[in-house]
């Protein structure tokens, strides 16, 4: 069953954030297992990134790449305050 990461954070520079996202494009794309990783924004400073995995097993292997990137995002000064939740799919519409 699919299984999504959502991490609620909060943008303290969007263009800075988008910079950072597309240097770690290359190194984090193969290496999260993940189907997609969106990073949604709004005008206010709120982010969310949505992360689609096949199953339990490989959102938990990719649990120390998640965190390494969101410590590369806050180092880097784009966001801060990283509240991560996970669920499984209830219905697909």
């Amino acid at each position: 069953m699919k299984v999504y990461r959502i991490s609620h954070f909060t943008v303290l520079d969007q263009d800075k954030l988008a910079q950072t996202l597309d240097d770690m494009r290359a190194s984090f794309a193969d290496r999260t297992g993940a189907e997609f990783i969106d990073f949604i924004c709004d005008a206010e400073g709120n982010g969310m990134a949505v992360a689609r995995y096949p199953d339990q097993e490989a959102m938990d292997a990719a649990a120390p790449y998640s965190k390494l990137g969101f410590d590369r995002l806050i180092e880097a000064g784009s966001v801060e305050f990283v509240e991560p939740w996970s669920g499984e799919v209830l219905v697909s519409l």
